[in-house]
């Protein structure tokens, strides 16, 4: 007998950096809980910052939005964002640590 696993909320992803018809019905879609960037979403802060107004403006309620934006070679959305090193290169700095994150945060929040 195949035991029936519960259907939970999965992250979904779109092709470009405008939203088609589809991809607002995938998002609409109830079990969708999240998507996530990439850097063929990607073109300029302006226009992800409206991408991610797309997004909302499909969904019904909340929607997790998420970007792999880790710094060093992991760095999905560069133009107009801070060039970091990777993680490693500071990691037995705490204090510079904090800091890289903070600034990563707050140039992803700044697009909404």
């Amino acid at each position: 007998m195949k035991k029936q696993l519960p259907i939970g909320p999965i992250m979904i992803d779109i092709t470009g950096t405008t939203l088609s018809q589809y991809d607002k019905e995938k998002i609409a879609h109830p079990n969708t809980g999240g998507i996530i960037l990439f850097a063929r979403n990607y073109e300029t802060p302006e226009q992800v910052a409206e991408l991610n107004q797309q997004i909302k403006a499909a969904r019904n309620g909340p929607i997790l939005i998420a970007v792999d934006q880790e710094g060093g070679r992991v760095q999905r959305f560069q133009n107009g964002f801070t060039r970091l090193p990777p993680a490693a290169a500071y990691a037995d700095q705490p204090e510079l640590t904090e800091d890289a994150g903070w600034l990563m945060a707050s140039e992803l929040l700044a697009l909404g």
